[in-house]
């Protein structure tokens, strides 16, 4: 039972997390299926495949200050055998390119559009599991 301001602040930071938390987790779910549809829809004839993109981009920062949740595809530590950067091939897969060759579904099309239709769903059924009603 919450008896005071700052308790029911303190109680509130909590579920605040928590609910960041969830929909961090959910986000990242939708990236991870966007990036495996990515590498389903293509298959290369002139180049090898390494999965770097799929495997080793994804990044995950919790900045609890703000409940702020931020996922990235970082292409720091992606290096390819062509000179190309890392970021440079997540740029073309933002945009559905296979090498420069091939457009097919840009990454982040599904999480996105999941996410700015559903995020109140997300955020409703984040808190149900932590039983709390959020109308």
């Amino acid at each position: 039972m919450v008896v005071s301001v700052e308790e029911l602040r303190s109680a509130m930071d909590i579920v605040k997390r928590l609910l960041a938390q969830e929909v961090a987790d959910k986000a990242e779910d939708l990236l991870k299926q966007d990036l495996k549809r990515y590498y389903m829809e293509f298959t290369p004839e002139y180049y090898k495949r390494t999965y770097q993109l799929r495997d080793e981009s994804l990044r995950r920062s919790y900045v609890s200050a703000n409940n702020t949740v931020i996922l990235e595809l970082d292409g720091d530590g992606l290096k390819y055998k062509s000179g190309v950067s890392g970021d440079f091939v997540i740029r073309q897969a933002a945009t559905g390119s296979h090498g420069g060759a091939v457009v097919t579904t840009p990454i982040y099309y599904t999480a996105l559009s999941t996410l700015q239709t559903s995020l109140r769903a997300i955020v409703q059924a984040a808190g149900a599991e932590i039983g709390i009603k959020i109308i």
